[in-house]
């Protein structure tokens, strides 16, 4: 299955120099000499165990090297659809990283992605890490940090924990923690909480005014990032929005406080239960009664989605009043693990993101996620809201973990990361 060639390719990346060697001789029969395009870039499940393999790889042969420069060269066709484009340029980019050393400067790396969009810059950037940034070099990673692309700009920020020779990274995090995107705001504060060092005379005020930024009901995860990153630089003037968010009644909330209370006081400290309880689900007042099906228009073809209220009422209600209210129509899915796991279902595509909506109480139970299984995705207990995982395979480390929401039908190996979801129509179950 494709799980399973997925699943091996990730297997031999632990072995060494003969799981590498295994890797670059398995290659050619993931890429066949005969119709490239048609058999490793549309929208098949053939792509996700090759792209695997190419991300597995970091050493190569000469065999191997010629099956690279194939696909480093492989052509994106004149009025390709997006689906096709945007494979063809992650085989073409993935290939490249791997032929070039550390020269972000090598023409088969510039070329790799001709729009120059999000997947080559976040190309570029891995190779631009490789080496220390100064020069020229410096220049293209400051270009960076600025581009359009939300994701490649938090690719960029964490890059800054690798590079300790870039002087002004304070003033970097600085401007990030005012950006507008939580993600971008998640990113450095995530940053500043695992390298309290990258720290400078602005951070605090920039620190300070993101916490109290008005944030959405479910920005939990860029909200504990921020609480981690004021204990982390022991920023004293956070202590009192440190103490009112360890009564909030959202205890991933409360857990993050508690670290950064913790840091700040230099004693544990633990944030009780709220005294008093979260407001009732809103959902509760139309609870869906029976199974409905959602049929998505993608990009990697039609696919399904049967939503079971009987495991988690709550959070299958709340997955259809999105779906009703044409929510996830345009969204992408922002990530793919090809062989494990499918997650959409947040509007700036970088997984931070939800409707703004109160945050759903966790509705776990002891059933196992099997293959193609529907999750409610999380970053903490009682912070889901909108984003959903489908299962590509068995894997037991997700059980009593996540909410199982529902089964899913169709080809989902062939989703890719980006893809888009054209539509969603609601088709009543029998």
């Amino acid at each position: 299955t494709p799980a399973e060639r997925a699943e091996a390719a990730r297997g031999l990346a632990r072995l060494g120099d003969a799981g590498q060697r295994a890797l670059g001789e398995a290659l050619p029969s993931l890429v066949p000499a005969h119709d490239l395009v048609a058999e490793t870039a549309l929208g098949t499940s053939a792509f996700g165990p090759l792209l695997v393999v190419l991300e597995s790889m970091r050493a190569t042969d000469r065999i191997a090297k010629k099956r690279l420069y194939e696909l480093a060269a492989l052509p994106v066709p004149q009025n390709a659809p997006p689906t096709l484009a945007r494979r063809i340029v992650k085989l073409r980019c993935r290939a490249a990283v791997l032929l070039v050393n550390a020269s972000s400067e090598e023409p088969v790396l510039g070329a790799c992605d001709p729009e120059g969009g999000e997947i080559g810059q976040r190309a570029e950037l891995e190779v631009l890490g490789r080496r220390r940034l100064e020069g020229r070099r410096l220049a293209r990673f400051r270009q960076l940090l600025g581009s359009k692309e939300t994701r490649v700009r938090e690719a960029a920020i964490e890059l800054l924990a690798e590079h300790p020779e870039i002087d002004d990274a304070a003033s970097v995090i600085a401007r990030a923690l005012s950006a507008v995107e939580p993600g971008v705001v998640a990113t450095a504060a995530q940053l500043l909480a695992g390298h309290p060092d990258r720290a400078g005379a602005e951070t605090g005020g920039k620190l300070e005014e993101a916490i109290d930024r008005r944030w959405a009901p479910d920005d939990i995860e860029t909200v504990g990032a921020l609480l981690d990153a004021a204990g982390a630089i022991h920023f004293d003037a956070a202590l009192p929005r440190l103490e009112s968010y360890c009564k909030s009644v959202n205890p991933t909330l409360r857990e993050h406080a508690a670290r950064g209370l913790s840091l700040l006081k230099r004693s544990k400290v633990v944030c009780d239960a709220a005294l008093e309880p979260a407001p009732p689900a809103s959902e509760l007042t139309h609870l869906l009664s029976a199974r409905i099906r959602l049929e998505l228009a993608t990009d990697a073809g039609t696919l399904g989605l049967t939503l079971d209220p009987s495991t988690a009422p709550i959070a299958a209600t709340r997955l259809s009043d999105l779906a009703a209210a044409g929510f996830y129509e345009g969204l992408t899915f922002h990530r793919v693990v090809p062989g494990f796991v499918v997650q959409f279902g947040d509007p700036a595509g970088d997984g931070f993101g939800g409707p703004g909506r109160e945050p759903l109480r966790c509705e776990t139970s002891p059933l196992p996620f099997e293959p193609f299984d529907v999750g409610v995705a999380l970053a903490g207990r009682d912070t889901g809201s909108s984003q959903m995982f489908v299962t590509l395979a068995r894997y037991p480390h997700l059980d009593e973990d996540y909410a199982v929401v529902g089964k899913a039908t169709g080809d989902w190996n062939a989703v890719a990361e980006g893809d888009v979801v054209r539509k969603v129509t609601i088709v009543p179950s029998p």
